[in-house]
């Protein structure tokens, strides 16, 4: 059976439109895609960044307790340092 002129046109209008739909379909599966991997590397970073200031957080911790010691060290030296100079004195 032949195909008239109408119904040729007509086909080929159908066949592009689906061309169209096929070749949107693959771009925006190509851009979730660039989307989940940036979401994937957004939440690295995030979980980076919390290991980061864990990281700081402790070792501010620790530079408090090195200087409270310190402190204590210090205290009870000048402590000792008046003793020595009251026993000199006496």
């Amino acid at each position: 059976m032949n195909m008239s002129v109408a119904d040729k046109m007509s086909q080929a209008y159908v066949q592009g439109a689906d061309d169209q739909k096929r070749r949107l379909a693959k771009e925006i599966n190509a851009q979730e895609n660039i989307i989940k991997q940036q979401r994937q590397e957004l939440a690295e970073l995030r979980e980076l960044a919390d290991e980061q200031a864990r990281i700081i957080s402790r070792d501010a911790g620790q530079r408090v307790t090195v200087l409270h010691d310190q402190a204590r060290i210090i205290s009870s030296m000048t402590k000792q340092i008046r003793k020595l100079h009251e026993a000199k004195e006496s």
